[in-house]
């Protein structure tokens, strides 16, 4: 399979890569592996010259090469080398453009209340991830008729690095994507919708593998059969939900940041860094671990958790980690009523907000569970 670093302004976003690369002879894929494969050895570029010399082509085909490449939503980059000869190089970007913003409809919320979880940090290939937790949540979704997971980032383990070598089991993308797609939780009628971070899983579009990950991901589970896992966008992406009435926008962040100080800190700066006029009704965020809800600047700002015991990297970074994810549930104000004596919501938030209600679900760490052999369920359906 051809790894691609999407370009997701591509004016062809119905036709899958796939698709669009069986259209081609077996010539022309050819030599667009060839030229792609020159292109991730080459940082500084090559011009169509310089290609058709190294692959003994013509300029022609390179030609088409590089339009195949540009349809089947590779970004490539083109330099202007020298304006009087008209000399252009084109090299591969790691630069993943924003995706579109994502529509969730009345299919996801059957019974017209707008409940759906949201988790991030699963680390997939780290063999501190919790694989048992993140089965005994999606059984908690399952068990409360819960069609939709939103998933904030860090799905895989990544790149490893010299602190993190001996915590990841496989650096190579393609194992690190099987075993997802081997024990990533698979709930009939549940669909999870993620975002790729920077970090972790973000570190294979950088050389030498020029790869879009999420892309790669719901390909790899396609042809393995699995239709739930869903790619929205890198980094952060907006959805939109029908509240009552109202669209409310839900954005899925993954911001790339250092400690803290305070646990609530970063998602309070997140909140007061977006400009009036883009700011969500609800802020979904990754990457911190922690499991929090606040509301600054009128957003509901929720951090999701993560899906791995404390490492020894992060124990040297002082990081701790929360295990567990969150249920949430959207209703407009006025259909969310208070017992008597309460201030109402009615009255603590204007027109054009949206009443969240969140369920922090948390886990201990595995010993736990090992020592005690504690079942993870317990109660009724809520």
């Amino acid at each position: 399979m051809v790894r691609v670093v999407a370009d997701h302004s591509s004016d062809n976003s119905n036709d899958t890569p796939s698709k669009r690369s069986n259209r081609a002879s077996r010539k022309e894929r050819k030599t667009m592996d060839a030229v792609l494969d020159v292109l991730m050895h080459a940082p500084k570029g090559r011009t169509k010259f310089q290609l058709a010399d190294d692959l003994n082509a013509s300029p022609g085909a390179i030609d088409a090469a590089l339009n195949t490449l540009r349809k089947d939503g590779q970004h490539l980059i083109e330099r202007h080398d020298n304006y009087r000869t008209g000399d252009v190089s084109f090299r591969l970007s790691t630069h993943l453009r924003p995706a579109e913003e994502h529509v969730f409809g009345p299919e996801y919320f059957p019974d017209g209340v707008v409940r759906f979880a949201a988790i991030s940090n699963t680390f997939i290939g780290n063999k501190y991830h919790r694989d048992d937790a993140l089965h005994a949540f999606y059984d908690i979704v399952k068990r409360d008729g819960i069609n939709l997971v939103l998933h904030c980032g860090d799905i895989l383990a990544g790149v490893p690095t010299p602190v993190t070598r001996d915590e990841i089991l496989f650096s190579d993308p393609e194992l690190q994507t099987q075993q997802l797609i081997k024990n990533y939780p698979k709930v009939s009628g549940v669909d999870t919708f993620f975002i790729t971070a920077k970090d972790a899983e973000g570190t294979f579009t950088r050389r030498p593998h020029y790869l879009n990950i999420g892309r790669f991901i719901e390909e790899e589970a396609l042809e393995a059969g699995r239709s739930d896992l869903h790619y929205l966008g890198p980094h952060e992406v907006d959805t939109r939900m029908s509240v009552g009435g109202k669209d409310v926008v839900v954005r899925l962040a993954h911001p790339t940041i250092g400690i803290p100080y305070a646990k609530s800190y970063r998602p309070q700066k997140m909140a007061e860094s977006i400009q009036g006029g883009t700011k969500p009704h609800v802020m979904l965020v990754g990457h911190t671990g922690n499991l929090e809800h606040i509301f600054p600047k009128d957003i509901w700002t929720v951090q999701v958790g993560s899906f791995i015991d404390q490492t020894p990297s992060m124990r040297n970074a002082q990081r701790d980690t929360v295990v567990g994810g969150y249920i949430i549930e959207l209703r407009r104000p006025q259909e969310y009523k208070l017992p008597s004596g309460i201030v109402s919501y009615e009255e603590r938030f204007q027109e054009d907000q949206v009443a969240l209600i969140p369920e922090a679900v948390a886990f201990f760490n595995r010993g736990f569970y090992e020592r005690t052999k504690a079942p993870y369920l317990k109660g009724k359906k809520r």
